[in-house]
């Protein structure tokens, strides 16, 4: 029992989110599945081995499903409880330009599941970025690595938390009863943050592997406002998960990496997710007020008011592009400034603003600018010119950025907002749909406070930014995966714009 693997994918949901795949659609199980895969090699606990595949309609069957990669699971028992591994490849296409992720994750875990240590690899590309950490009395230590530079981190807990690779360690699934439900408080390397989930046991299901038929164990669980469904073997062990389009299901190691490809079906999982609307605006960056009826989403898990954006009963959003006119700046280095707005200057694993090559290129770009806005106005012109756009699959690093001069729009704001840090301008990052060629679609932002809070785009090199846009989060990773609960349910209307 101890050690078994429940495969919640954290991570690859973050990188689908960052890619804009997951569409959500809780689908159904069907009478009876079936797996490629042997009975011999699915009593092998010990080296899993899972398909990841998109499913453009939640009631098709499986022989619709588009393949996007797969991961290998291994776990070694050891004298102090166990050993996990977890090895992700995932390629898809965006925008035409097709790209690969992998990812490595180990961890040491104690008797009881508890986690004690980890370390964490994401590759794409020329971009790579290097988490690992251990626990030390109530606190998880954690270490970053990303353009050769290494910064430190301190999380504190109050439970111990588990992985998503062992979420349920040390429950006996037979003993459950239908709709009982189960606590746990889990670390994401991805997120670098615990967060909390209730998992209910739903019951049993027949699946099908060769002529036999196997009783599953269903259980459902909300991981940061995306609900996955996991079936696990009578081993309890996983043989398929769907969280929303998205499916992972158990496969023999050649399926998995050799099998099950369709090149000529390839998804561009950015188009797909495009939120239509009912008008065509010609010109919407010119755009400086704009109306949205919004469906779909609970507003209270969302964090949508804010200074240029207004809630109107019952349903709809009022957005207004800020007027810099009589706006009333300050100058850099005020002390009021760096009082106040503290958390909005602070360095981060991922934006460092307090690296010395930050903040001398960060110093360079503003020049003799001494006032907030026309700091803020250097550095966003300097981003939208020199960085080139290029689709990115990654958690971004300000410092890789600068390292590599190209990326999309979390990069272009992940820079913008180090750069903005650096020189004493509180800043921070926006998520949510701008709209561009009869659709909303997702996008990353900056807000800066220039004497007032404003928001100013250096993807698109906008100061400030145009009002046909909808900012859904605002925050660190931990805040940006709950782009997570909008995709596939938002819908949009707009009513006026001008």
């Amino acid at each position: 029992m101890q050690g078994k693997l429940i495969k919640i994918s954290i991570i690859g949901l973050w990188l689908l989110t960052t890619s804009i795949l997951v569409t959500q659609n809780v689908q159904r199980m069907q009478a009876t599945k079936s797996l490629p895969i042997t009975t011999d090699e699915l009593a092998n606990a010990d080296e899993i081995w899972l398909g990841i595949y998109f499913k453009a309609d939640p009631k098709a069957s499986d022989e619709s499903l588009t393949k996007v990669g797969y991961t290998k699971l291994v776990r070694e028992k050891i004298k102090e409880g166990w050993k996990y591994e977890e090895r992700t490849r995932m390629r898809m296409t965006l925008q035409g330009q097709k790209r690969v992720v992998q990812t490595q994750t180990r961890a040491t875990v104690d008797s009881q599941g508890r986690l004690k240590y980890f370390d964490f690899d994401m590759k794409s590309g020329p971009v790579q970025l290097l988490v690992w950490g251990q626990i030390r009395d109530n606190r998880i230590e954690i270490k970053i690595e990303t353009a050769g530079s290494t910064q430190s981190m301190s999380i504190p807990f109050k439970e111990e938390p588990r992985i998503p690779l062992n979420l349920l360690a040390d429950v006996d699934l037979k003993s459950l009863k239908v709709g009982q439900t189960i606590n746990r408080e889990f670390f994401d390397p991805v997120t670098m943050g615990t967060s909390k989930t209730v998992i209910t046991f739903l019951g049993t299901e027949p699946y099908k592997i060769e002529n036999k038929t196997i009783t599953a164990y269903k259980l459902r669980q909300n991981v940061m406002g995306l609900e996955v469904t996991s079936w696990l073997d009578e081993n309890e062990n996983t043989i398929r998960e769907e969280a929303g389009n998205l499916v992972t299901r158990r496969e023999s190691p050649k399926y998995a990496v050799s099998e099950g490809w369709k090149e000529e079906e390839a998804i561009d999982f950015i188009a797909l997710n495009a939120v239509p609307v009912n008008v065509k605006i010609s010109d919407p960056k010119a755009v400086n007020s704009m109306k949205l009826e919004i469906s779909g989403i609970d507003f209270n898990e969302f964090s949508i008011p804010d200074w240029r954006q207004k809630l109107v009963p019952p349903s709809s959003v009022e957005i207004a592009k800020e007027d810099l006119k009589n706006l009333k700046t300050y100058q850099l280095g005020d002390p009021e400034i760096k009082k106040n707005f503290a958390e909005y200057l602070n360095a981060t694993p991922t934006i460092q603003s307090e690296h010395p090559e930050i903040k001398t290129k960060a110093k360079h770009i503003i020049g003799d600018y001494k006032d907030a806005i026309s700091a803020a106005k250097a550095i966003n012109e300097w981003v939208y010119k020199n960085l080139e756009k290029e689709i990115t699959i990654s958690i971004p690093s300000a410092l890789e950025v600068l390292d590599l001069m190209r990326g999309d729009c979390n990069e272009h704001t992940i820079l913008t907002v180090a750069f903005l840090r650096a020189v004493g301008i509180p800043s921070k990052v926006l998520a949510g749909l701008v709209y561009m060629d009869g659709a909303f679609y997702y996008h990353a932002w900056v807000g800066a406070y220039v004497g007032e809070w404003i928001a100013i785009d250096p993807t698109f090199g906008l100061f400030p930014a145009d009002a046909a846009r909808l900012k859904l989060v605002e925050g660190d990773l931990s805040q940006q995966v709950k782009i997570l609960q909008a995709l596939g349910r938002i819908g949009i209307k707009v009513e006026h714009y001008e």
